[in-house]
């Protein structure tokens, strides 16, 4: 069965799509099975359990709840600190902190002065640095268990891209600095575009209108008072406005294209 999954781990989930996925339960029976064998002190088991649920993440057929993500967080961390690496164990344990806050570790799984224990308590329980990733063209994004958009900075993250039937797309472990799986993304919010589109045209209607009072106002023959000066003046304020109006439409029509385009290629 390891062979299998170690020539599956050789490919990310964007390079070959899984020739079979799993159910959830089935990455909580790893999980399981890995903490029995943690408890027992059976090293090898502890690590096939912990790297088999560590290779059926990418190939998931359904969301994880918080829960579960949590365990995932939780098992791997455990994995990490038997392997010697402490600092990714801690910030596996912290994202296993934040998504299940209540959960406390039996103390036949870590003795309560275990310093890998000691640390996950004392820990808080609560998000830190969060920064906003793209929304996906079509479906939600689900980190750990919740649909969101904000990607923890100072921990791991399980993190999900899902299709509109809630069917994961994508399913990647996060820690820090990892960068986003690749997944097709939605074009930023064209809205302002179209808004200062509307606002350009709105306002080179007004500016046509200045010139063409301005232009009426020189030829009206009623005005005597109007001298040659005068007249000069306005006929400069008049070319003034109509071209002024000519560059806010367009400006217009330039901010409508970028808006529209988009949504066209969509």
């Amino acid at each position: 069965m390891l062979t299998a999954f170690a020539f599956l781990a050789a490919w990310s989930p964007a390079q070959a799509a899984c020739a079979t996925t799993y159910a959830p339960a089935e990455i909580e029976s790893r999980l399981a099975a890995a903490e029995a064998a943690y408890v027992a002190l059976d090293v090898d088991a502890f690590r096939a359990a912990a790297e088999e649920a560590r290779l059926l993440l990418p190939c998931l057929a359904g969301a994880l709840a918080p829960s579960v993500a949590a365990r995932v967080h939780r098992v791997e961390g455990l994995r990490l600190y038997a392997g010697g690496d402490e600092a990714g164990a801690r910030l596996s344990l912290l994202a296993a902190r934040i998504a299940d806050p209540s959960y406390r570790f039996p103390d036949e799984l870590l003795d309560p002065a275990h310093a890998l224990r000691v640390a996950y308590e004392a820990m808080p329980g609560v998000e830190g640095k969060l920064s906003p990733v793209p929304s996906p063209r079509h479906g939600t994004l689900v980190l750990d268990g919740l649909e969101s958009r904000q990607r923890p900075g100072d921990h791991a993250t399980v993190f999900q891209v899902l299709d509109e039937a809630r069917a994961p797309l994508s399913t990647t472990y996060l820690r820090p600095g990892d960068p986003l799986p690749d997944y097709a993304r939605r074009p930023p919010s064209q809205v302002p575009l179209l808004v200062g589109a509307g606002v350009a045209v709105l306002g080179a209607g007004v500016l046509y209108g200045l010139a063409w009072s301005a232009h009426d106002a020189a030829l009206d023959p009623a005005d005597t008072t109007l001298d040659a000066a005068g007249l000069d003046a306005l006929q400069a304020q008049a070319l003034a406005f109509t071209v002024a109006s000519g560059g806010a439409l367009a400006l217009g029509v330039g901010l409508g294209v970028g808006g529209v385009l988009p949504e066209i290629r969509r």
